[in-house]
């Protein structure tokens, strides 16, 4: 269910990711700020259980409470917690001229870091003439600059050059006439993207450029205009290490939540390839720690045996929560999964949508 957020700036914001939620938050406590830094962390390690943690986090808060109410003094506390963790490719551009090609099969792709255009001063140049065909003489010399460099591309025979930088006019005039697309202005990350897609090296300086540095694996380049936007497709690579996931969405705020939900999901699944192993959901987990602590607290003597049962108990918020947002009785749904556990069958959980 998606969350109504009034931001600093008194914009509304829709959101279900509880980090996302969690980073609106101004909080002036350190403990708080820990709290949120714990979700943040849980993100990038995992993906997802942002909300997970904070509920559990804040359990185990609850029950340190009322264990400093009776007297017990905190490195007791402290000291059986830690004995409880001891035991458990799309583009969004378009060619440079309106009369390049936008459909090209089986191409030759340059991947540039350098501009095509006029080179300038890094300082304010002064240039003093004395005659007056001077200047026309000093435009003609920068016009054979770029032409020399147009030349240098087109004899690899391209089909496609893509560059971060700028691309002048008279550049785009040359290859349209050598039937050569362009696109400009590319960002580094894209670049780099389409570098291991099509298997070209991005050149810095046109002099150096070879025959090896260009891409060879693409099989169609197409351009589309999708709502009022053009994007550039490269189709059909032999073996591309990159890819584009092109979202669409009738507003932004639904977009978002597509979009953190398709990060979440990759999280997930490299998750996996890393670590092919499985936990199971629904509160599986967390009730499967929970009756496993309780047993280690029959072998806890002593003032640390109470702290060490609060967090056995601490574990059961999660297949609680999930209980009451499904509407579900948490008293007797929980009593049914603690006795399935006690009996040994530690991979039942809860069904979120029906809260049995």
């Amino acid at each position: 269910m998606l969350k109504m957020i009034l931001d600093p700036m008194g914009g509304i914001l829709l959101n279900n990711d509880g980090n996302e939620i969690l980073r609106q938050i101004d909080v002036p406590h350190p403990a708080a700020k820990n709290m949120i830094e714990l979700s943040r962390t849980q993100d990038e390690e995992c993906g997802d259980g942002t909300t997970s943690v904070i509920i559990l986090a804040g359990e185990i808060l609850a029950q340190s409470l009322s264990q400093l109410e009776r007297d017990i003094h905190p490195v007791v506390i402290i000291s059986a917690y830690n004995k409880t963790t001891r035991s458990s490719r799309a583009i969004n551009k378009d060619t440079t001229h309106p009369n390049m090609r936008r459909l090209i099969k089986n191409l030759l792709i340059i991947l540039l870091d350098c501009p095509l255009e006029y080179k300038k001063g890094e300082s304010q140049t002064n240039m003093e003439f004395s005659k007056a065909d001077a200047w026309a003489r000093a435009q003609e010399i920068e016009e054979e600059q770029v032409k020399a460099q147009c030349y240098k591309l087109l004899e690899l025979k391209p089909d496609l050059i893509i560059t971060e930088k700028g691309v002048s006019d008279l550049a785009q005039q040359v290859f349209e006439r050598a039937n050569v697309s362009c696109i400009r202005r590319l960002r580094k990350t894209d670049n780099n993207r389409v570098a291991l897609a099509v298997g070209a090296t991005i050149v810095n300086r046109i002099e150096d450029i070879r025959e090896a540095d260009v891409g060879t694996e693409c099989g169609l380049f197409k351009v589309e205009k999708i709502g009022d936007e053009y994007f550039t497709f490269l189709f059909e690579c032999t073996s591309p290490k990159a890819c584009t996931v092109l979202l669409r969405g009738p507003s932004k705020d639904i977009l978002n939540e597509i979009d953190r939900n398709l990060a979440d999901a990759m999280s997930v699944a490299r998750n996996i390839v890393f670590n092919p192993r499985l936990a199971p959901g629904g509160g599986a987990t967390e009730m499967a720690i929970s009756v496993g602590l309780q047993a280690k607290a029959k072998s806890i003597t002593g003032v640390e045996n109470a702290p060490f049962r609060a967090v056995a108990g601490a574990f059961e918020v999660i297949p609680r929560t999930l209980v009451q947002n499904c509407g579900g009785n948490a008293m007797r749904v929980l009593t049914e999964l603690l006795a399935k556990h006690v009996a040994g069958e530690t991979t039942w959980g809860l069904d979120g949508n029906s809260g049995k």
